[in-house]
C-alpha cells in the first residue's frame, strides 16, 4: 500500500511538473509580443505620441508603420497562446454549459483584437480620412496577465504538491502500540463478559459471570509442567 502511494504520489508529481512547465512556456510566447505591443500601441500612441517619427510613417494611407507592428506581433498572441481559453469557451458553449472564465477571456481579447482590425481596415479603406484607434495591447494584456496567473497557480500547487509528498514519506510502515498498565486485566473482564453472554444465550438461562470468569482465567493459563503441584511420595 504504501509503494503504491509513493508510485501515485510521484505521477501527480510528474503531472504537475508538465502543467508548470506548460505555463512557463506560454507565459514566455505571451510576453515576447506584449511588451513592443504595449510600447507601440500604449507609449507611442497615447502616452508620448510622435516621439519616434519613424514609426509614425505611413506605410500605406491610414496605416502608421507601428500599428502594422502591432498588428502583426498581435495575431499570433491571439490565436497562439489565447487559443485554448478560445476552444473551451466555444466547447462549453456548444455543450450548453454556462459561460465560464474562458468564455470572458476569449470574448474580451478576440472583441479587442477585431475592432482594432475593422478600425485599421477603415482606414486603409478611407485612404487616411478615417483615423484608426486600434487597442492591440488591451488583448494583449488580458492573455498575458491571465497566462501568469495561471503559471503562478500551477506553481503553487507544485510546491503543496511537493511538501505533502514530504510529509507521507515520513510515514513508518510499522509501529510499536503501546497499552496503559491494567489494560491486560480489562481485556480479560471483557473476554469473561462475551463468555456470560454467550453462555448465558446457549443455556436459555441466567449463568453466573464470576464462574465463568473463573474458567476462562484457569482456560487461559498455561497448564502445569510435569511434576510440579503434585506431593512427592516418600
Amino acid at each position: 500500500a504504501h509503494d503504491s502511494s509513493a508510485s501515485r504520489d510521484q505521477t501527480n508529481a510528474e503531472r504537475t511538473a508538465k502543467e508548470i512547465a506548460h505555463w512557463r512556456f506560454n507565459l514566455i510566447l505571451a510576453l515576447i509580443p506584449t511588451i513592443p505591443i504595449t510600447f507601440f500601441t500604449l507609449v507611442l500612441g497615447q502616452i508620448i505620441p510622435g516621439s519616434i517619427p519613424a514609426l509614425d510613417a505611413h506605410v500605406v494611407p491610414g496605416l502608421m508603420l507601428r500599428m502594422l507592428l502591432a498588428w502583426v506581433l498581435a495575431t499570433p498572441l491571439q490565436f497562439v497562446v489565447g487559443w485554448p481559453f478560445m476552444y473551451h469557451a466555444w466547447l462549453r458553449l456548444r455543450g450548453g454549459c454556462t459561460m465560464g472564465m474562458d468564455f470572458l477571456i476569449a470574448i474580451g481579447t478576440l472583441t479587442a483584437y477585431l475592432y482594432s482590425v475593422v478600425e485599421l481596415s477603415i482606414a486603409i479603406a478611407s485612404g487616411g480620412e478615417h483615423k484608426a484607434a486600434d487597442f492591440f495591447d488591451a488583448g494583449a494584456l488580458i492573455l498575458t496577465f491571465v497566462v501568469l496567473g495561471k503559471y503562478l497557480e500551477s506553481a503553487a500547487k507544485g510546491r503543496t504538491a511537493s511538501a505533502l509528498t514530504s510529509l507521507l514519506m515520513l510515514q513508518p510502515d510499522e509501529a510499536a502500540v503501546l497499552e496503559p498498565a491494567g489494560a491486560a486485566a480489562s481485556a480479560e473482564t471483557a473476554a469473561a463478559a462475551a463468555a456470560a453472554e454467550q453462555a448465558e444465550a446457549e443455556s436459555g438461562g441466567p449463568v453466573d459471570a464470576a464462574q465463568v470468569e473463573l474458567s476462562t482465567v484457569h482456560a487461559t493459563k498455561p497448564p502445569a509442567a510435569a511434576g510440579e503441584g503434585r506431593p512427592r511420595a516418600d
